[in-house]
């Protein structure tokens, strides 16, 4: 990897590029963001019910502020120790105003048999004055015996986020440079082309400000059904002293995360380990050249 190793800065004011869909490729270990994400005190789901859909913002975590590269698509398998129970696409499209970033979540093999349900996220991303910034996020999952939605939507003027779960909608205060737990995936690959990451993000995550923090470990060759690339490993904490994940970006992929890694307890099993592999991408380049 030609791009020098990044390194964790304190959070300054940046003024990046607006780049929305169309622009160019994402030049490869230059460094240089495309878009721009507003103010400079930025700091910092789950399958099926039961399964430790953490990973998906993990993954998205991998791409934090919105170094926005081209619209994709991305497919990743859902491994449960060496069994693949799942599917999560990732997808960034042209929106009015703006982007939109979804991430689409099922079951697989087995355990579709058993459940079939479907996770839906989405993050709403507007320009404004050339930043790019969250406008909306929808969480929604549904199933044989039920379904779960949640909602916040962004007010930059009064700087609240409000959150809408079952009927009832309550407001908190937010930063400048706040995001959803998706898109805070994208500030992420931000950071990461341009050689830094921020030392903490803030995240409307669960009607709370949480404080996502994410430190590089060194860079890795990682294989997954898509390929041999060259990664930076990264471990992320949503809160302190929650056991932490691993995250491997790709600086070929414009620093998409191409496996995402957690260890956890589920059903009373101990230490299980959970990973999302990417086995396709359309949009990015397929391969490391």
């Amino acid at each position: 990897m030609s791009a020098a190793h990044p390194g964790i800065r304190p959070r300054r004011s940046r003024r990046l590029r607006d780049r929305l869909a169309g622009g160019p490729s994402l030049p490869r270990s230059t460094g240089r963001p495309c878009c721009r994400w507003p103010g400079d005190r930025r700091r910092s789901s789950r399958l099926c019910a039961g399964l430790p859909f953490a990973l998906l913002p993990a993954l998205v975590a991998c791409g934090q502020a919105l170094a926005a590269p081209p619209p994709f698509d991305a497919r990743y398998g859902l491994w449960l120790d060496d069994e693949r129970v799942g599917e999560v696409r990732l997808s960034l499209v042209p929106a009015t105003g703006g982007l939109e970033y979804r991430a689409v979540t099922r079951p697989a093999g087995w355990l579709a048999a058993l459940r079939r349900e479907r996770i839906e996220e989405r993050s709403r991303l507007e320009t404004a004055g050339g930043d790019l910034r969250p406008r909306s996020y929808s969480y929604r999952r549904r199933s044989l015996t039920g379904s779960r939605e949640a909602r916040v939507r962004f007010d930059w003027q009064e700087h609240r986020a409000y959150n809408t779960v079952g009927g009832k909608t309550w407001a908190m205060v937010i930063p400048e440079g706040t995001m959803d737990k998706l898109s805070v995936q994208l500030a992420v690959m931000d950071d990461l082309a341009r050689g830094a990451l921020t030392a903490g993000y803030p995240v409307a995550d669960g009607g709370w400000l949480k404080q996502y923090r994410y430190q590089a470990l060194g860079e890795e060759q990682t294989t997954t059904p898509a390929g041999t690339f060259r990664t930076v490993r990264l471990s992320r904490r949503r809160t302190p002293g929650a056991a932490p994940e691993w995250l491997w970006c790709a600086p070929e992929l414009a620093w998409l995360p191409v496996r995402v890694r957690r260890t956890v307890d589920h059903d009373g099993a101990e230490g299980r380990i959970w990973e999302m592999r990417l086995e396709a991408v359309d949009g990015l380049p397929a391969s490391p050249p």
